[in-house]
């Protein structure tokens, strides 16, 4: 198991996702909570990945354990590599009653 810090890592397309996030939190009214909650991800993804979420599955062959956790009511999940201190963001989905929920609802 490793202890941070750890650096964390995602795709363009997950960029491209957190762009339309972040500009209808704007117009919502929401930005500071999501900017409050996306620093809160990122400071414990980079301290302590393997403690702060629930362990899904751990994959032999890519040496990652896959992890998730709701968060503000947003649905965080990530791999965390067994020896490199490297966390890979898979998804961050607003979920339950988060005011952004409706951008993902046709995802689903």
């Amino acid at each position: 198991m490793t202890f941070g810090p750890h650096q964390v890592k995602f795709s363009g397309h997950l960029r491209e996702k957190l762009i339309v996030l972040r500009t209808a939190a704007r117009a919502l009214g929401e930005f500071g909570r999501l900017a409050r909650s996306m620093i809160a991800i990122d400071e414990n993804l980079i301290a302590c990945p393997t403690t702060w979420g629930d362990p899904l599955k751990h994959l032999d062959e890519w040496k990652v354990t896959l992890y998730h956790r709701i968060f503000d009511e947003l649905h965080v999940e990530y791999s965390v590599h067994d020896t490199e201190r490297i966390v890979w963001i898979a998804t961050i989905k607003p979920i339950f009653n988060h005011p952004l929920r409706q951008l993902t609802d046709s995802e689903d």
